[in-house]
């Protein structure tokens, strides 16, 4: 048997697969060409972008270069000119005077003067930048302003004189100030000869980041400095880059050290933490805060990730700490940065700062003052090359080289524990990872965050560091405080106060901000590789651009140049780009002619759909030709013609296998047939009661079905079989209708009387009666000879009793007969006379077969038989008797599946036997129990025809030829249907049935009746809901009935029938 297999993918019209195949090669042709122009477009990008970041390079190098020799000409110009007389000169003169400097570059931030007394002048460019007016308090038509610092301690007092472009004052400000110019970087580090320029800080005053200019006037304690704002020089990247390239770069400045200048980017980095609630001050504490002023907290350069500054921004752990608890307590604290630790620390002790931070309270410190409570506890760590093995103690580094940091507090303390190893001092952090790459070092210790910032910023990936070095904890404290002096003490209480009530929360988001791996902070510093950068920057045979690849598989493009050097650093310009942004524009000219590409696809479509109609249409021909094959329209079958060659073989196949299947079906419904009309043969041939019915009843059927289609009026007028398979159909149910007849025993079907089994039981019961006859002569002789009573009466005694025994025994011939409606008088008598006694001498045992003997015996051992007659001699018996004996059970349980749809009633015993109960059956021949024998012939034709695989077009089969002893009034059997479930065909088949059975001359146990009788039966059958009376009607109109007979009865049984009393209402 040929299987299926379950298909995965649905099957596809092939003129979408044609259309599908076109359209592939025009997706790959243009896929091909897209990719290649894509591919053209990316170098182009590339290319475009390093000309652009060359000129973009050029640019920033002409600007930085030229700003900053206008900053050192203006300086030293203005340390020429000035003289010591100018500081007694007017407001206006000094301010015209700077002024005019300023105007020629708007960059420029400002210009002043301090001196060692403390005085301080200043001139601001309220036009440097777009949010100077909003953080001095200016007007928008002010465009100078004009600061002086002077006094001293309490009365030190900073005015602001704010000015239009013409110098006419607008108005002024007066206020406190803590400001002394000789504590800034700039003052300490100018010297006469030659101009200072300092690392980015941040400006006191407005608390915002810059860098200055700055020279010692000759033979004298004045210095003049030039500002110029950081924004300044990022406002103008951001301008340049905007221009010349596509605005979505990075673009950065930046010193050799890695630290930011400007960028085109505003660079936060900002800590989400819980809501801060702020601490509950009394009126007295509020006002004494407002007196405090504010104060001055140190910010280092580069201890990472705690206290240090970018581009003179202070940032870090601590820094964020001290804005927390500003929030909380409402102090207010200005940042120092610029300077070096050492020089903080010594600020702090000239009380030029009043706050110190990241202080380690050890006890070789020489910093004294008020520590607050630990602000953290910073665990220790080694680090080592990556090829080092694991350090397990201190005491593994004896002998080493091991670097710190110079200004590391508890270094004594150490040094004395672990004398034996060779302690090497640093300035930096960069310095001890610099050295520990280059072998000069073995390990260095310090702050475990700090070391894993500086590795990470530095790119060292050949360091490991370890943590947790608790050994060093045994002997040095890891707890940073900060310190301030006594004065500030009710400051200082404050901060307690709030770092106590810090929450564990809050700790977690500074942790997970500043300390955690891969911190916001981290990751954003770690987007430039500075070290490579400069690297390939310093090298002019390196290939650009770099590619670099973040860990969230971002690529990333970057350029860098070196643009010039300054005083003490190197300055570089990079780029950096997504992969994504670079090639922007390529992806999208690439999605346009992919849309363009579509688009012509989308046009083509009809004509590629044209395309594959000479393939198509043939095969849609071809698909109509296998339909008619599938309804066997074998002679509608035609050559369908085509161009293509093997399209048209294949038609020609199809006409060829056509006909040759058209031969083998016609060959096998001849053999169907044959095989059918041998099975209606073999059953009438069977048995003498059937006679030719299983021949005749379909040849009466097709008549009438031939007769429905012909007819052009009246109710069956639309009847017609839909096809000759219908036809065949019927024809097949007709012939098979009694197949089941084959199965039925044959006394059953040939039972002609009451008494009939496999042979009539009436010369039996006759018998009997001849011993009942010679029991009366022998009662009269004896009476006579040996009684010697009166021979005349005697005579007249035995003469009544053969009388009535002659009239007894007609009663019950006629009787078994069964031809005539029985009485329930005749049927009374019958047992009356069946009680008569007669004396059986010989035993009812002797000569069974094995079957009787076996039956006896279970029904002896069921206790079924009386005693007395179990093979004794001189038994008295009945004339006539029901006998246990004479029950058949039933071998097996009868079932019929649902399925089948058979509603019939199953008697209890297969057969009943019994003489009196045969003899009063009420109307003809059978019993309840033959009957049913004989009704269950249908059942087998159900379920012989059920078992047999017929094709769909004769999937009917079964059913015609199981419905035609059905009723119109669901009284019929097997199934009880109604009128309303027994279609044309199956009406046709009860009417031919009844027809044919009425009118069979060769049935033994019946006459065959005249046609006119047997019509008038079957009028009658109709009256009472057996057959249908308008199909019985159309069967008398149509003389169906009168060719039937002409052609199968004899003459003398067609008789004139009179048809118009059985059409009238």
């Amino acid at each position: 048997m040929v299987t299926r297999k379950k298909r995965i993918f649905k099957r596809l019209s092939i003129r979408i697969l044609v259309a599908n195949m076109f359209l592939l090669a025009i997706i790959i042709t243009a896929s091909v060409a897209i990719s290649l122009q894509y591919s053209a477009n990316k170098r182009i990008a590339v290319s475009h972008m390093l000309s652009s970041m060359n000129l973009l390079s050029d640019h920033m190098s002409d600007s930085v270069y030229s700003l900053e020799n206008d900053a050192k000409q203006t300086v030293s110009l203005l340390a020429e000119l000035i003289d010591t007389n100018l500081s007694d000169a007017s407001i206006k003169r000094k301010s015209s005077l700077f002024a005019q400097f300023l105007n020629k570059r708007p960059e420029l931030y400002s210009l002043y003067i301090g001196d060692k007394q403390e005085h301080f002048f200043q001139l601001i460019n309220l036009d440097s930048a777009k949010d100077i007016r909003q953080r001095m308090g200016a007007q928008p038509d002010d465009r100078w302003a004009v600061v002086e610092v002077s006094g001293s301690n309490e009365k030190r007092i900073r005015q602001t004189y704010f000015y239009t472009s013409t110098f006419h004052l607008n108005h002024q400000q007066t206020e406190n100030s803590n400001f002394y110019p000789t504590e800034r970087p700039w003052f300490a580090a100018s010297a006469q000869n030659d101009i200072y320029k300092t690392p980015p800080y941040l400006f006191q005053h407005l608390q915002i980041s810059g860098q200055t200019y700055a020279q010692r006037i000759r033979n004298s304690d004045q210095v003049v400095g030039l500002d110029i704002l950081l924004s300044s020089l990022s406002d103008q990247l951001s301008q340049s880059s905007s221009k010349l390239i596509n605005g979505h770069e990075q673009a950065f400045l930046f010193s050799q050290n890695g630290e930011i200048i400007a960028s085109n980017i505003n660079s936060t980095h900002s800590v989400i933490t819980p809501e801060i609630q702020p601490i509950l001050l009394s009126q007295q504490q509020k006002e004494a805060i407002t007196n405090l002023g504010r104060l001055k907290v140190s910010n280092q350069n580069d201890w990472r990730p705690f206290d240090f500054s970018e581009s003179g921004v202070p940032k870090g752990y601590f820094i964020e700490l001290m804005q927390m608890i500003s929030a909380m307590t409402g102090l207010k604290f200005d940042y120092i940065n610029g300077f070096s630790r050492e020089q903080l620390v010594q600020k702090y002790k000239d009380d030029g700062i009043d706050i110190l931070l990241s202080v380690q309270k050890a006890q070789h410190t020489d910093i004294e003052g008020l520590y607050s409570v630990p602000l953290l506890d910073i665990p220790y760590a080694i680090a080592t090359k990556n090829i080092t093995p694991e350090p397990k103690s201190l005491s593994d580094l004896n002998g080493k080289n091991v670097g710190f940091l110079g200004r590391w507090s508890v270094l004594p303390t150490l040094k004395t524990h672990f004398p034996n190893i060779k302690w090497q001092e640093s300035i930096t952090e960069q310095d001890l990872i610099s050295r520990l790459q280059s072998g000069q070092n073995d390990a260095i210790i310090g702050a475990s965050p700090v070391l894993k910032s500086t590795i990470s910023i530095m790119e060292a990936e050949d360091l490991q560091v370890y943590d947790e070095l608790k050994e060093i904890n045994n002997f040095v404290p890891n707890h940073f405080y900060l310190v301030t002096k006594e004065k500030q003490k009710f400051a200082l209480d404050l901060i307690n106060q709030a770092l106590s009530q810090i929450t564990p929360a809050q700790r977690d988001a500074l942790d997970a901000a500043w300390l955690q791996q891969h911190t916001q902070y981290m990751q954003n510093h770690l987007d430039i590789p500075f070290k490579k950068l400069i690297k390939t920057a310093d090298d002019s045979n390196a290939k650009q651009p770099l590619i670099i690849k973040k860990n969230d598989d971002t690529r990333y493009y970057i350029f860098i140049k070196n643009i010039g050097n300054d005083i003490f650093t190197k300055q570089y310009f990079t780029a950096v780009i997504t992969e994504e942004m670079l090639f922007q524009q390529a992806t999208k000219e690439a999605f346009h002619s992919a849309l363009l590409s579509a688009l012509v696809m989308v046009i083509l479509l009809p004509i590629i759909w044209l395309f594959s109609t000479p393939i198509v249409r043939p095969i849609r021909q071809l698909q109509r030709v296998t339909e008619k094959i599938k309804l066997r329209q074998f002679d509608d079958v035609a050559f369908v013609d085509s161009n293509i060659k093997e399209l048209w073989q294949l038609s020609n196949s199809f006409v060829s296998m056509s006909q040759d299947i058209k031969q083998h079906e016609a060959s096998q419904k001849g053999f169907m047939e044959a095989l059918i009309r041998l099975i209606a043969t073999a059953i009438d041939d069977k048995s003498a009661h059937t006679g030719g019915h299983c021949y005749r009843v379909p040849e009466l059927g097709l008549m009438l079905s031939d007769a429905l289609e012909k007819a052009e009026e009246g109710p069956y007028k639309n009847f017609q079989f839909a096809n000759d398979n219908e036809r065949l159909e019927f024809r097949i149910a007709a012939w098979l209708h009694d197949c089941g007849k084959i199965t039925m025993p044959e006394h059953i079907i040939d039972k002609g009387s009451k008494l009939e089994c496999t042979y009539n039981r009436i010369h039996e019961i006759r018998t009997r009666f001849e011993v009942l006859w010679r029991d009366a002569e022998i009662d009269y002789l004896h009476k006579v000879h040996i009684e010697k009573q009166d021979p005349t009466i005697a005579l007249t005694t035995w003469e009544e009793r053969q009388t009535i025994l002659q009239e007894e025994f007609a009663l019950v011939a006629k009787a078994n007969i069964g031809s005539e409606l029985m009485s329930e008088k005749d049927r009374q008598k019958i047992k009356e006379i069946g009680a008569q006694k007669w004396t059986r001498h010989f035993s009812n045992r002797l000569g069974l077969s094995p079957a009787e003997e076996m039956m006896l015996v279970k029904q002896d051992q069921a206790g079924n038989l009386e005693s007395e007659q179990l093979g004794q001699q001189a038994v008295i018996e009945t004339l006539l008797s029901d006998k246990l004996e004479h029950i058949i059970p039933r071998v097996k349980n009868i079932y019929y599946p649902p399925s089948l749809g058979i509603k019939m009633s199953i008697p209890k015993h297969q057969y009943n036997q019994g003489e009196i109960y045969n003899l009063t059956i009420k109307k003809g021949t059978l019993t309840k129990e033959d009957r049913f024998k004989i009704n269950e012939h249908i059942i087998s034709t159900i379920t012989m025809l059920e078992s047999l695989p017929f094709p769909p077009e004769l999937s009917r089969v079964p059913h015609y030829a199981s419905t035609h002893h059905e009723r119109m009034d669901g009284q019929g059997y097997p199934r009880k249907l109604n009128a309303e479930q027994l279609s044309i065909p199956d009406r046709v088949l009860m009417i031919a049935d009844v027809f044919e059975a009425l009118t069979a001359s060769d049935r033994p146990y019946k006459k065959a009746k005249p046609i006119s009788i047997a019509i008038d039966i079957m009028f009658n059958m109709c009256q009472e809901g057996h057959l249908d009376l308008q199909l019985f009607r159309f069967f008398l109109e149509s003389n169906t009935y009168l060719k039937y007979a002409e052609k199968f009865l004899p003459e003398e049984q067609i008789d004139i029938v009179n048809i118009k009393p059985y059409l009238e209402n």
